[in-house]
């Protein structure tokens, strides 16, 4: 349960009795016009697979073609590798219903890189790869690898990509990832769709084996080999905030009651030949945009020019949506602006007997691409609180973040780290610690933070997995400072990151930009030279770390380097964090080799190019960042202009019911 709180005074100087609006009381008629930049929209609204440009809103332009990702990881099940050298070669075919693009990368995962280039062929073009031909150690700890490849080398249907290593020998090889086919479940896959797009030759490709991949030959699986396209994907959309039709810009909180007469949309766009626009629209009862009171979206028109009268929309609470195609993946429609005009009849008069003496109404960021939350009423949350006696530890914190930090120490004192392999427990805090009871230890840093995540979540805080350079941490939903903060409860660090100026506790949406600003001050990262490690922080740094138990000696709270900042070139999340209740699909031996499962959310900005192994991307603050645990709150003039009616809308996991004070009596249910 959430509440949401608001202070009226409400002073009856005088009543007299007033007719009702709908009898005919003082109105008058307005013209609202408002523009919606698509930029804005983009920032305020909703979008997928599209992306911000100069000019505005396009389909997003980067496309990975594979079919690897649900098994992608270090298995316990078999061999996961296989070596290239000599005549044993390895051989994908990737499939392209259209192979225009403005640029090609071949993508792959490789454990061990021989001595030499490795010989890549795309289709009978032949080029040479080795890390240092691009400059240097390539990328983080991943073993991911990409590099630039021709793209008039692409055909239509099959293309045929070859590595081999002819001048190598078993003790100087490189070591190429396989995703299994019987991990394909686990990783959200098809396993009827593995293995058929790799194969395995021994003899210098004269012949070549499917379902016969490893050294021995005794794999079933993909070889972890992709491309990535510089082109627009086929479609994508982008949808504005939600619009209250009642409120005018100049309006304050209490707006007058209102009815509407007539409704118009159009649009500023580009829409090249061979691309397509299409306008959609809904209303609904609310504004809550994840409600089921709102209609489904209906098409009002296509192309560039579109202008339509919607009379009355059927509703106080509006939104529009720009559905983008292409059929060239080399140009894009683009978005530039939306205005949005209305017609409607408005009570003049606002009561004058009630005054706002202070309000907190945050406008809420909602993620377009984000899950499911663990449930409240979660059996394993219960039991996890009860076995760990989390009660008896957090009582008597006076705050929120007290007792997140509380539950952090503790997690960081739980174990000893221990590789958690053999047996990679699942995402579930119980099962993670039923091994190390057992075994006495085994579990690194995605384990700490599991198992705090979910002993916050137990507590009812929001809290979620943030992978960032090799290491895994901790946000959670903060309601005290209201957002996301960083915690990191592995062993040997037990912090969490704050600001030098006011104290607070920091996230990675502060702290990733207090790293460029540090480390890459005057350009972006480039992923294919700058190789990513743990940063110490610098003199002069805004962020210090804190923690519960200064004298632990296992704390990097005094260190120079100390993680969370140290870590943030780059984040990526799942997109969900119900994983007690859903086992599958997650990540295979996630933090132990290559993070190639498809999964995640990345984030991007314009000095973090996105990572070409990765699929879904977002520079939407929102997305990565929505806000959660907070009230939006409407007010309108009652029809006797002696009362306002409020309406109130959250993004609260678990939501329950609203609480409210009046006169100070104590806060009841509405």
């Amino acid at each position: 349960m959430w509440y949401m709180k608001v202070v009226l005074a409400v002073v009856f100087l005088s009543y007299i009795h007033a007719p009702a609006f709908a009898a005919g009381g003082k109105q008058s008629k307005v013209t609202i016009t408002e523009d919606y930049p698509a930029l804005k929209s983009y920032e305020t609204g909703f979008a997928r697979d599209v992306m911000r440009t100069p000019e505005g809103v396009r389909l997003f332009n980067i496309e990975l073609i594979e079919t690897d990702s649900p098994g992608a990881g270090l298995s316990e099940k078999g061999p996961s590798r296989q070596s290239l050298y000599g005549t044993i070669q390895a051989k994908k075919e990737l499939i392209l219903d259209d192979p225009r693009a403005q640029g090609a990368f071949l993508v792959f995962c490789m454990a061990k890189a021989g001595a030499k280039p490795l010989t890549v062929s795309v289709n009978k073009h032949t080029i040479s790869y080795h890390p240092k031909t691009f400059g240097g150690k390539q990328g983080n700890s991943d073993n991911t690898r990409w590099f630039p490849i021709d793209p008039s080398w692409l055909v239509k249907g099959n293309n045929e990509i070859v590595l081999s290593y002819p001048e190598g020998t078993k003790a100087d090889s490189w070591v190429i990832a396989v995703s299994r086919k019987d991990e394909f479940k686990r990783g959200g896959g098809d396993p009827a769709k593995a293995g058929l797009t790799s194969w395995r030759s021994v003899d210098g490709g004269k012949k070549w084996a499917q379902n016969a991949l490893g050294d021995m030959g005794e794999i079933v699986g993909e070889y972890t080999v992709r491309l990535s396209l510089d082109r627009y994907r086929k479609t994508g959309w982008l949808a504005g905030p939600v619009i209250d039709l009642w409120r005018a810009p100049e309006n304050g909180f209490i707006i007058p009651m209102t009815i509407i007469n007539s409704l118009k949309v159009s649009g500023q766009v580009d829409v090249p030949a061979g691309t397509t626009v299409t306008w959609q629209v809904r209303h609904g009862a609310g504004p809550d945009p994840l409600a089921d009171y709102w209609s489904e979206y209906r098409t009002i028109g296509t192309g560039p020019a579109v202008s339509a009268e919607l009379g009355d929309p059927g509703g106080r609470f509006f939104q529009w949506k720009a559905v983008l195609d292409t059929s060239d993946p080399r140009i894009s429609p683009l978005i530039r602006s939306v205005k949005v005009e209305r017609s409607v009849t408005r009570v003049d008069h606002l009561p004058d007997n009630i005054y706002v003496l202070s309000l907190d109404n945050p406008d809420l960021r909602y993620s377009s691409l984000f899950g499911e939350y663990e449930r409240w009423d979660e059996p394993r949350l219960k039991i996890l609180r009860s076995r760990e006696n989390l009660d008896a530890l957090v009582a008597g914190r006076k705050t929120q973040f007290e007792k997140m930090v509380c539950l952090l120490d503790y997690m960081a004192k739980r174990w000893v780290w221990v590789s958690p392999q053999p047996q990679y427990p699942h995402w579930d805090a119980l099962n993670i610690l039923d091994r190390i009871d057992r075994e006495g230890g085994g579990g690194m840093c995605i384990q700490f933070s599991i198992a705090l995540i979910q002993a916050l979540e137990s507590f009812g805080i929001q809290a979620r997995l943030v992978n960032a350079v090799g290491h895994e941490l901790v946000e959670a939903w903060s309601d005290d400072y209201g957002k996301w903060v960083m915690l990191d409860p592995m062993q040997g660090s037990n912090v969490y990151n704050y600001s030098l100026k006011n104290g607070e506790p920091l996230g990675f949406e502060e702290l990733h930009k207090v790293y460029l600003d540090l480390f890459y001050p005057d350009r972006p990262i480039d992923w294919l030279t700058d190789h990513m490690h743990y940063m110490k922080n610098p003199p002069g740094s805004p962020v210090a770390a804190g923690t519960l138990d200064k004298n632990w000696p296992r704390s990097s709270a005094s260190d120079e380097l100390f993680c969370g900042l140290a870590n943030a070139a780059y984040m990526r999340i799942r997109t969900g964090s119900n994983w007690m209740a859903n086992h599958e699909p997650e990540p295979l031996g996630h933090g132990m080799s290559e993070y190639a499962w498809t999964g995640y959310i990345d984030w991007y900005d314009d000095k973090t190019p996105p990572q070409r192994l990765q699929k879904t991307f977002t520079d939407r603050p929102a997305d990565f960042w929505p806000t959660l645990n907070r009230v939006k709150m409407y007010a309108v003039t009652g029809p006797e202009n002696d009362r306002v009616f409020l309406r109130f809308t959250t993004f609260t996991p678990n939501f329950d019911t609203y609480l409210v004070d009046v006169d100070e009596e104590g806060w009841k249910p509405c």
